[in-house]
């Protein structure tokens, strides 16, 4: 049984364990408390509930020792074990929530803003126009608008790589999840190979370029090809790894004293990666996990046109 569970949970992920700690003739506890320290071994982070006929006092404390996040003692009701659950996230978003208030009193000295007196030069030399109202400026919104975008096609592509790797592919979750950290090296890679582009092309043409080899990509994922649609799924990392810092700098180009109310509109893009997984998840439901990659074709089609009109809006 211990073996059993174990192989389960290095393959599968898991939000909740309860444990009982008798599960055989032994009472005195120590089954459960060995295959909970097992437990620890494999995931550090996943809330564990202990149960147990024959509790104590010692045997709670050694349990919270080793890593358990409550105990309760049988005969147990349904509810009792419910709150305990509700108790334990309530905690942790009470640390969080406390942390934030913390970070709130604390006093940051005045800053100078660099951006009234220095223009960027990362992307298209330009004169600054500090006379306009920040929302006058098309590029602002329109990067805005393309961060939105590029975060919602970002989550959403991986909220489904795992579910992908197993439907399509046919990989355990585990293995999955190993292509998945995978992925992120190629996100670092093509975050140096754009950088290195950029120095021959121009960030918002690159920009409209790997936004068009999404497309692509995309296209190539959601026909469920096997091997060589998961390839494509590993590359679509690569390719938007330049997109969040290149629409940020492009989108603060020029705007003078604006520049810091701007940048905190585009960094709430961030928003997108909360919106459209929901998406993908319905089409996911409905027909399959491979379809799902449709919809992100919407989002790097948008990116592509910002890229692709961003001299024109900035000059216009």
């Amino acid at each position: 049984m211990q073996t059993e569970a174990l192989s389960y949970l290095k393959q599968h992920p898991v939000s909740l364990i309860v444990l009982d700690l008798n599960f055989s003739i032994e009472t005195s506890g120590r089954e459960g408390m060995q295959l909970l320290q097992e437990i620890r071994k494999i995931n550090g982070q996943v809330p564990v509930i202990l149960i147990t006929g024959w509790g104590s006092i010692d045997l709670a404390v050694e349990g919270m020792k080793n890593g358990a996040s409550d105990f309760i003692t049988k005969p147990w009701s349904n509810d009792h074990v419910l709150q305990s659950v509700k108790t334990l996230y309530l905690v942790i978003g009470s640390v969080i929530a406390a942390l934030g208030i913390a970070f709130s009193f604390v006093k940051v000295p005045p800053l100078t803003d660099p951006h009234v007196i220095a223009t960027d030069t990362y992307a298209i030399g330009g004169e600054i126009h500090v006379e306009k109202k920040l929302f006058q400026h098309k590029h602002f919104v329109f990067a805005a608008i393309a961060q939105f975008f590029n975060v919602a096609a970002q989550g959403g592509t991986w909220a489904f790589f795992i579910n992908y790797g197993h439907e399509i592919v046919g990989l355990s979750d585990k293995t999955a999840a190993n292509y998945f950290a995978f992925s992120m090296v190629m996100m670092m890679l093509g975050r140096f190979a754009g950088t290195a582009l950029m120095r021959f092309i121009k960030p918002y043409k690159l920009l409209a370029i790997f936004a068009t080899a999404n497309i692509v990509m995309c296209i190539i994922v959601a026909q469920g090809f096997g091997w060589p649609s998961f390839i494509a799924l590993l590359f679509i990392n690569f390719f938007f790894s330049i997109m969040f810092p290149t629409i940020f700098s492009l989108g603060l180009k020029d705007l003078g004293s604006k520049t810091q109310q701007a940048s905190s509109f585009i960094s709430m893009g961030v928003v997108g990666g909360a919106v459209f997984p929901f998406l993908m998840g319905y089409i996911g439901d409905h027909y399959s996990v491979a379809h799902a990659y449709y919809a992100p074709i919407i989002c790097y089609a948008v990116i592509f046109m910002f890229g692709y009109k961003f001299y024109k809006v900035k000059h216009h």
